[in-house]
């Protein structure tokens, strides 16, 4: 890996690292520390905050978390129109579609521990853990 690979991060790996899985934690860590770019997509965001059992101050740690440990990638009219074509080819859910068009906008490999729907997207690298 070199120092200014991007790596995306699905929010399957970022639950299992708030949740202290230790291959998760290491393999995050290791990532940041020799690639130094790890990102998300504003989706991926969302749906960690989501959580409906989540209190006032887990939501504010949540947003401190990402902002410390990530790059958040807006949406775009790019990323609106690959997100639809992956919709319409792959018919993979909407927020899937998201986190893969965001990934591809960036020519970047997805992190994620789900391949089942995201295989369904030619063309989209995945380092699957």
């Amino acid at each position: 890996m070199s120092g200014d690979k991007v790596i995306f991060v699905d929010t399957n790996v970022v639950v299992g690292f708030l949740n202290r899985d230790m291959f998760i934690v290491d393999l995050l860590n290791r990532y940041s520390s020799l690639c130094g770019l790890l990102y998300v997509s504003v989706i991926v965001e969302i749906e960690a905050m989501s959580f409906s059992k989540l209190s006032d101050d887990e939501v504010h740690f949540l947003k401190k978390f990402f902002k410390s440990n990530f790059h958040q990638v807006n949406l775009d009219p790019n990323i609106a129109d690959i997100t639809a074509r992956f919709r319409r080819e792959s018919k993979i859910k909407l927020p899937d579609a998201l986190i893969a068009a965001t990934a591809m906008s960036m020519n970047a490999p997805l992190l994620t521990r789900n391949i089942k729907d995201f295989k369904k997207v030619l063309g989209l690298k995945i380092i699957s853990i």
